[in-house]
């Protein structure tokens, strides 16, 4: 019995320590590094808009704080790359005509400037943060899911989260991380409701 109990202390703490392993490969592939996509300029711009600033203001900032952060080719990439993201980054009514699309995440925007406020940094570091604790919050969650499973099961998170594009989706500045992992918090909830609701039931009714 005591052999027992020492097997499956050592198989959980190997979990933990592949999860934890896993963890720093997420920072070290998304978080670490700076990435930028065109779509986290207009996020940045409706964040900062909701302290109050002008959409001059605001369109100026945004790619202001882009070409400080970002390294020249990249910032060249997103301003000029093409001819509509070339009207986007001199034409400030043509940027503001674009905006009601992106403000209707209005949650995630006030997200932005409320990690922006509270944690004294740029909006674009506030969407690294949200786009890297969300990942990690889908993993934790996968792993919570099937730690009480054998460890050859256990295994069979990671693989999985590749092929979720885990490592992408944690360097995206949009909304597509954390609503992955609402998305897995509701199909977790919807699961949990349904086995409630089959151990609960009386046999005839479930059985039809």
């Amino acid at each position: 019995m005591s052999s027992i109990n020492h097997n499956n202390y050592f198989v959980q703490v190997a979990k933990l320590l592949l999860l934890g392993c896993f963890f720093v490969f997420i920072y070290d592939k998304s978080f670490k590094e700076n990435y930028f996509n065109y779509d986290s300029i207009p996020y940045v711009a409706s964040a900062y808009m909701l302290s109050g600033n002008s959409l001059e203001e605001s369109h100026a900032y945004a790619w202001n704080l882009l070409q400080e952060k970002s390294h020249p080719s990249v910032f060249n990439d997103l301003c000029c790359g093409s001819s509509y993201k070339k009207s986007m980054y001199e034409n400030t009514e043509a940027f503001g005509s674009h905006l009601p699309s992106y403000r209707t995440k209005s949650l995630y925007i006030l997200l932005i400037r409320s990690s922006s406020d509270l944690l004294s940094i740029d909006e674009f570091q506030a969407l690294k943060i949200i786009s890297f604790a969300s990942v990690i919050l889908i993993a934790l969650m996968a792993s919570q899911l099937l730690f009480r499973e054998s460890l050859l099961f256990y295994l069979c998170i990671f693989p999985l989260l590749f092929l979720m594009q885990i490592i992408p989706l944690g360097r995206l500045l949009t909304p597509d991380g954390l609503i992955g992992f609402l998305m897995v918090i509701s199909r977790y909830q919807h699961a949990k409701w349904k086995n409630k609701v089959w151990l609960h039931c009386p046999t005839d009714v479930c059985l039809g």
